[in-house]
This record gives C-alpha cells, structure tokens and sequence, in this order.
C-alpha cells in the first residue's frame, strides 16, 4: 500500500470515530438522554429569509434597539436554542437568531458540498445581514456554528463590527495543526486541501516555474501540517479507551439528517486569525452532560474531552494574539446554558468596547 493510499485510508476509516466526536463535541448533550425542550415562550418575531433558489432561513426576531446581535445555534440545533439567552440582550441590542439550512424550519436541500460547505454557510449568513440591512452586526455562534463566524469574518471582515465564539472555536473555526477536536476533523480537511492542490500541478507542466513554487509549498507547508496531524491522531488513538456503544451494522443506511450532518463535516475549511475585534469562550473542561446512559459512556465522554482538547485554549491564543479569550472550567459545551450569567458578562464587556459604528480596521478591542 502507498503511502497516500495509507493517509486517505486512515481518514475514512477514522469516519465513525469523527462522527463520534462530533456527537460528543459540537451537539454533546445529543450523546445523552435528554428532556424534551420547553414550550417556546420567548418572545420574538420569525419570517422566512430566501438564501438561494429554492432554499429559505427561519429568522427570529427577538426585537430590541441598538447593534445588531445576530445568533447562529450549534450542530442539530436551530435558532429556538437561544430562546432562554437571546432576549436577555434586547434592552441594549437589535437580537436575531438564524436557522441554518438543513436544520428545523429552515429549508433541507440535497447534502453535498455545493450546498452545506462552509463557505456557502456563511453565505447564507451574509444573505440575512443584507436582506435585513443589518449595519455591521456582531456575530454570535455556538459550537458548529464558528464555521460560519470565520467563514463571514475572514472574507468579508468589513461588514461585521465583531464575533463572540460561545465554545466554537474548534477546528472547523480555527485551524491549527495538531488540533483534535472535533477528531480528525484537521486530517479531513488535510487531505481536502491536498487533493485540490495536486490537482491543479497537472496544467503547471506548460508553467514549470509556477510548478516548482506549488510543489515547494507542498513540501514546506501542506505535507509538514498533514504529518503533524497524524502523529497527534494517532497518539490520541492509542489513549482512548474503548467505544461504549456498538458500530452501526455495515450497509446501515444513514438517515437524512445524518446525510446533512456529514456533508457539513465533508465541507470544512481551513481558516485562520481574523481581522474583525474577537471574543472566544472556551468550556475547559467540559461538564459532562446530564442523564448519562451509563457509567461506561460518561468515562468515554471524560477520556475524549480531556485528550481532545488539550491544549486546545493556549494553541488558539498562540495563532490569535488580539482575540480576548476566556476559559470557564466545568461548563457544559452549551455554555450559554449552564453558565449564562458569566457568559452574558463577558459578552457585554466585549459589546460595551466596540466602536459604536463602521467596522474597525482589525484587532479585538
């Protein structure tokens, strides 16, 4: 076996181990039994946005003056999620919330790449601001949901006054070799980035200059990160303690929903430091969630989150100098939930230093 057919290999059959993760990591209470939600009693306003021919966004409107906050919900989640968070800001704020697509009354189209990759989230994102001439709105995303962050601030940083990452700041956010969580998220998106740029060498053989310069940046760069994320994966594997569930039985058909899901997970990107003012929250360690089904799996959740996310705060201050980081131990991965008080603290202050209008030319406040 090749060398290369080891590396993507190795990536598809960490698939259930990433699905896994993702599980515990991006929508950690789903591992779990859980209550059924309360009844929605926030008061709020909700329309249906159009993103793209034949796809439609709920939006919530929990009304309020001021800035726009606008509220992205994690991975299975949607925008009701900040039922019981969001209005708690609408005496300074304009508060928003929206449904992804694939998710809750929101539109369900097919799941691949073109339709669920990051960029065309955070497309769908950039719709809303203008459909509703939001004016530089502060982004504010749970989980899976700082995709979409980085995706909207790393490429149109202008019209957005700033970001707030409500324990988002994964890999699918913030790319840094070596990052584990959610697992081996670094690998799929290695091999993603390698496959397009071996790719485009092929018409380089009439450019042989520009050949050399993608091929030297392959090997200083792209192959280096790739083996660095092996080596971590790997040592992460040889920690972990045995799944405590079963596997699903071969040829087991996914449901649409999981379709959805992992096409979301096929189209992550690589994104890195922003030029917008930036807030990250980090539940480090996590509480586990409640009602654990058994002690078995409550000892997996404990082994995947402490190896997962070692490290995972410094690294990101490390690549983010100018982001204002806050880490809150023993909170649950919803931690606008279990720690809402703080988490409203810390926002406000972040809020209460932003220019009060027009973006600002990068660098958190």
């Amino acid at each position: 076996m090749t060398g290369k057919h080891s590396v993507i290999d190795l990536v598809r059959k960490s698939a259930g181990l990433i699905a896994l993760f993702a599980t515990v990591t991006l929508s950690a209470g789903h591992a779990f039994a859980q209550p059924a939600p309360p009844p929605d009693t926030s008061a709020h306003a909700s329309q249906m946005v159009t993103a793209a021919e034949g796809v439609q966004l709920e939006v919530l409107d929990w009304g309020g003056s001021g800035r726009p906050l606008v509220f992205l919900a994690g991975l299975g989640a949607t925008a009701h999620d900040f039922d019981g968070f969001a209005p708690r800001f609408v005496g300074k704020y304009h508060v928003y919330g929206i449904t992804r697509r694939g998710f809750g009354a929101s539109s369900k189209p097919s799941p691949d790449d073109s339709n669920y990759g990051a960029g065309r989230l955070g497309d769908d994102v950039l719709v809303v601001i203008d459909a509703l001439k939001l004016d530089h709105p502060v982004l504010v995303g749970h989980s899976l949901a700082g995709e979409e962050l980085s995706s909207v601030a790393s490429r149109h940083p202008d019209k957005l006054a700033g970001v707030i990452y409500l324990d988002a700041a994964y890999a699918y956010a913030y790319y840094a070799p070596g990052t584990l969580n959610p697992a081996n998220a670094n690998l799929t998106m290695d091999i993603k980035t390698l496959r397009q740029k071996i790719k485009a060498l092929a018409p380089l053989w009439l450019k042989p200059q520009e050949g050399v310069a993608a091929i030297d940046a392959l090997l200083k760069s792209d192959l280096p990160q790739l083996r660095e994320d092996l080596i971590a994966s790997q040592a992460a594997m040889r920690k972990m303690p045995a799944a405590p569930m079963p596997a699903p039985p071969p040829g087991a058909a996914p449901s649409p929903q999981a379709k959805i899901n992992q096409a979301i997970m096929d189209g992550m990107e690589k994104f890195g430091a922003l030029k917008v003012p930036v807030l990250t929250i980090f539940a480090a360690p996590h509480a586990p969630p409640p009602n654990a089904p058994s002690p078995a799996m409550l000892e997996y959740f404990t082994a995947a989150d402490r190896i997962a996310n070692a490290g995972l705060a410094e690294r990101y201050r490390k690549g983010n100098p100018e982001a204002h980081v806050v880490v809150i131990p023993n909170a649950l991965h919803a931690v606008f939930k279990s720690n809402s008080d703080e988490v409203v603290r810390e926002m406000e202050a972040f809020l209460a230093r932003l220019p009060q209008s027009g973006p600002r030319e990068g660098g958190s406040p």
